[in-house]
């Protein structure tokens, strides 16, 4: 078991009303971890920012946790929710920190261009989609272990990016511009080119 300084960030506020987004600071860490079936944006920050903030409900506030172990955050939820209003988890550190996203629950999950750490890791093991907008890293190491229909969309920045990796589900890589050699399990291929294939600004 991993040792360390563990962190529990409660974000709630008593005077929080629903709508307002609530944001920590956080110390640095190089890999985050996605646990919650929310919209999560990971963005580049301008300067050496750490924070996640959160924009939901005040009851979905008091039961999600950001949890930071040994360099990486943990986003999770405790608890049952119930929501009618949309939930959007935001997390930003320098462009040069972020190694790896790891995300394990059913979620929409971007990652904002400008990230160029090498080597950088995606893994999907749920149904998610996992969108990288101009990912400038020269080697991305792609896994996917999911049982259903998650994917890893990589919009690279150059054509000197390579996506390797392996898949046991029957999730698949798409991108637009470098090379891509992810093995899988499944006949069909796993890497799908599109040269058009554009993801919008967050």
């Amino acid at each position: 078991m991993r040792r360390g300084f563990l962190t529990a960030l409660a974000l709630v506020s008593a005077t929080a009303v629903a709508g307002d987004p609530t944001t920590r600071q956080l110390s640095p860490f190089h890999t985050v971890q996605v646990n919650v079936p929310f919209n999560t944006l990971i963005q580049p920050a301008t300067g050496n920012t750490y924070s996640v903030s959160i924009d939901a409900e005040q009851a979905v506030k008091d039961k999600f946790r950001a949890t930071l172990l040994n360099n990486i955050l943990a986003l999770d939820i405790y608890g049952s929710i119930q929501t009618s209003q949309p939930v959007l988890i935001t997390v930003i550190l320098p462009a040069s920190q972020l190694q790896e996203v790891d995300v394990s629950s059913s979620a929409q999950v971007s990652v904002a261009g400008g990230f160029s750490a090498n080597p950088f890791t995606a893994t999907n093991t749920g149904s998610s989609r996992l969108s990288f907008l101009g990912l400038n890293a020269p080697t991305v190491n792609v896994q996917y272990s999911g049982q259903g229909s998650g994917s890893v969309v990589v919009d690279a920045a150059n054509r000197n990016v390579r996506i390797t990796g392996s898949s046991v589900g029957s999730g698949g890589v798409k991108y637009n511009r470098g090379q891509c050699n992810v093995q899988g399990t499944f006949p069909a291929s796993i890497c799908k080119q599109d040269p058009n294939l554009r993801i919008p600004p967050q």
